[in-house]
């Protein structure tokens, strides 16, 4: 995951997920995401690239959150392939593993919207009150040019090629 978010991903988390980053991390808005910053913060995004999350219904407004599209998923379920949202590209496999190949092949052959780490950054402000943004600063847990990709990363896990506005991984 480190390397994708070098590579200026974004990245949200399931409940499961959460630790995968640190809360506080400034490419993460962490989880908890049924916010309509949020939803419209998606919709600017080019992809994104779930790994091993189920995007069960009490995490996606019984399944009417809109993601990101395309949606392309990552997991070592082979049943998890469609569940719950369409993705256009399943691989079955370990998300650790296929997100080094994946960060691999992208380094050097994509750039992130300069844009995206103040637009997420924006996202992770407007969905919080104040008093929280403060105590998770104070407790942490451990392509069309110019995309946007965001990562949705859940329980099991640990923007656009060319020029990519950002990422997103679940």
């Amino acid at each position: 995951m480190e390397r994708l978010v070098a590579l200026g991903f974004g990245v949200v988390t399931s409940v499961q997920g959460r630790g995968v980053l640190p809360e506080d991390h400034p490419a993460t808005l962490g989880a908890f995401n049924v916010h309509a910053a949020v939803e419209s913060f998606y919709k600017t995004c080019d992809a994104l690239v779930v790994l091993g999350s189920r995007l069960r219904g009490n995490e996606t407004l019984k399944y009417k959150l809109a993601l990101p599209q395309p949606l392309y998923r990552i997991d070592a379920d082979a049943l998890a392939d469609n569940r719950g949202y369409r993705n256009k590209m399943f691989i079955h496999g370990d998300a650790s593993s296929v997100l080094d190949k994946l960060a691999t092949l992208l380094e050097g052959r994509m750039k992130i919207d300069p844009a995206f780490a103040q637009d997420l950054a924006a996202v992770r402000e407007a969905r919080w009150p104040a008093w929280v943004r403060t105590s998770a600063r104070t407790s942490s847990s451990s392509t069309r040019c110019n995309a946007r990709w965001f990562a949705t990363i859940t329980g099991c896990a640990t923007s656009r090629s060319r020029t990519a506005r950002g990422a997103t991984a679940c």
